[in-house]
């Protein structure tokens, strides 16, 4: 009896892998068609020997409820969200009318979009309204006539007068804009010639 060689050895190797693996692939093959067959076959009674099909009704209902709600949620959302922006739109439109009478200053209409900016928004346009309206009150006349005069004291100073004429004139203006001055009385007598 003569022993196998080397490369008959190799080449019965290979033949026997390629056989049965062609084979092995056949049965392969032809099991996972009938285990697809058989599988669909017991899928139900799977199931019910699981005890899932309430549990996977149940997902089922709330997988639709969920996603119902999910979709009117972005409905509503949209909706709600026109609204909003024609509501702050609406506001934005009458405080530019009124803005091109009134000429306000120092104000960010962004903050009309958010209402609990509103206030403060407001605080300070009904700020500016006050002042406006004090300035135009007799007592914010007051100050108006004291810049006047004041102006006119600073007047009188770079005149080129007399130091007795600019604090007698001087005199006069402090008087009458009520301002106690020290001023010296030598300086309210008229110069003997």
């Amino acid at each position: 009896m003569r022993p196998i060689r080397k490369e008959e050895m190799e080449y019965l190797k290979n033949d026997i892998n390629s056989n049965f693996g062609d084979q092995k692939d056949i049965v392969k093959s032809n099991m996972v068609n009938e285990i697809d067959e058989i599988s669909e076959k017991n899928q139900e009674k799977f199931i019910n020997k699981l005890n899932a099909k309430k549990k996977m009704k149940a997902v089922k209902e709330a997988y639709e409820i969920y996603h119902k709600f999910v979709n009117d949620k972005e409905i509503t959302e949209h909706r709600l969200k026109d609204k909003l922006d024609k509501a702050v739109q609406d506001l934005k439109v009458q405080f530019s009318q009124w803005n091109k009478v009134r000429k306000w200053s120092d104000y960010d209409t962004n903050e009309l979009k958010n209402p609990n900016h509103h206030q403060t928004f407001f605080n300070k346009l009904c700020r500016q309204e006050t002042e406006r309206a004090y300035y135009a009150s007799p007592k914010g006349k007051a100050l108006k006539l004291l810049e006047i005069q004041e102006k006119r004291a600073k007047h009188i100073l770079h005149s080129g007068q007399s130091i007795q004429n600019v604090w007698m004139n001087l005199g006069k203006i402090y008087k009458g804009c009520k301002i106690d001055a020290l001023i010296p009385t030598e300086m309210l007598q008229i110069e003997n010639k």
